[in-house]
Parts: structure tokens; C-alpha cells; sequence
């Protein structure tokens, strides 16, 4: 087991502060892995003690992991539908021939029959 100098903690408080510049983490036990992996990397001695007082040191100064997202708030609904100018046709529904004889009229448009 490693002893608990104030150089290793230092070291991996430093290795803390690089690890929290570049990325966030949603928990502690996410952070403790990475803390971990990069003194592997890094080949600098640590053990869960040392972890956990550096995370302590470095969390005086500075939040260790991302604060929880607030809840959203409850939507009042959709709005109210605004009411269409009226057109005399009904929309939704296809239109006979009569009522497409009465819309080409209002928008002055002509169509060939294809009969």
C-alpha cells in the first residue's frame, strides 16, 4: 500500500485539475475512474486513499462533478389554435367539382380538360 505523502496527493490533485479543464463528470465514481486510469497512464503511484484525499483537496476549490440538470418545468399545453380566415371550403376534405371550379375562379387560373 502506498503511504499517504502530501507530494503524492499534490501530484494527483494536479492530474484532478488537468482531468476537470477538459471534461465534465456526472458522479464522483466517474471521475475516481478517470482520476485512476490517467495516474495509470501516467505511471504515478495512487492508491484509493490517495484518490480520495486529493478529490477532497481539489473539491475545496472548485465543484468535482456537473450539478444536476433542473427539472423542467411543466409545459402549460400547446397554445390555442388560431382561427383561420375562412375560405368557404372546408380544409381536410378533398374538393368536388364544383368547389374546384369555384377556387380556380378566385384565383383566376384556367386548366385545360383532360377529357
Amino acid at each position: 500500500m502506498i503511504s499517504l505523502t502530501r507530494s503524492t496527493i499534490g501530484v494527483v490533485a494536479a492530474v484532478i485539475h488537468e482531468l476537470l479543464k477538459v471534461d465534465t463528470f456526472p458522479n464522483e465514481g466517474t471521475l475516481a475512474e478517470a482520476i485512476k486510469a490517467r495516474c495509470a497512464s501516467l505511471r504515478i503511484p495512487y492508491d484509493s486513499g490517495t484518490v480520495g484525499a486529493a478529490m477532497v483537496l481539489v473539491g475545496r476549490t472548485r465543484p468535482l462533478v456537473e450539478p444536476a440538470p433542473a427539472q423542467p418545468r411543466p409545459s402549460p399545453g400547446p397554445a390555442p389554435a388560431q382561427p383561420r380566415p375562412s375560405t368557404g371550403l372546408a380544409l381536410g376534405s378533398p374538393l368536388n367539382h364544383e368547389e374546384a371550379v369555384q377556387l380556380l375562379a378566385r384565383l383566376n387560373a384556367s386548366v385545360r380538360s383532360m377529357r
